[in-house]
């Protein structure tokens, strides 16, 4: 089984130059920031991570962005932790986790990343995030095409 992820991922890491030309670029005609990011949709089962890259004043910023679906509604939860495939935990402790109803209940995070935190997604495989007391896992496809898009920006 390890082999077949260890196949598959390096597949995808193989294909990062195609999903760069899938990063979303705006920049605003008043302020000249700039925002990149890559597909996402937080509604559906769909891509729900997303890393942010914001330019402003020749300086960036990165955010990090998890989504999973819910049963209840909880109000005021703390806490998100990343497990990547080497079997590391990333605990954000003081992350709040925002719901949303859609069509079911969806929480959120977006969390700010500081530069060693940015080279960790850079550099690992994310294989599950927990948000809070809901979590979801990640392929290893998914997990290797987000990483891509973590390393076009």
């Amino acid at each position: 089984m390890n082999k077949i992820i260890a196949t598959v991922l390096l597949a995808a890491s193989l294909a990062t130059a195609d999903v760069c030309q899938d990063i979303y670029t705006n920049e605003d005609e008043f302020t000249g920031e700039i925002t990149q990011r890559n597909p996402f949709d937080f509604t559906s089962s769909l891509n729900p991570i997303a890393i942010y890259k914001h330019i402003r004043g020749g300086s960036a910023v990165y955010s990090l962005i998890l989504s999973v679906k819910g049963s209840d509604n909880y109000s005021r939860l703390k806490n998100v932790d990343v497990k990547f495939f080497d079997g590391t935990v990333y605990s954000f402790k003081n992350a709040e986790v925002n719901a949303r109803y859609s069509d079911g209940w969806n929480y959120s995070t977006m969390i700010t990343l500081t530069r060693e935190q940015f080279s960790i997604f850079k550099s690992k495989n994310i294989q599950k995030y927990r948000l809070s007391i809901y979590s979801r896992e990640v392929g290893p496809e998914e997990s290797a095409t987000f990483k891509g898009f973590v390393n076009c920006l």
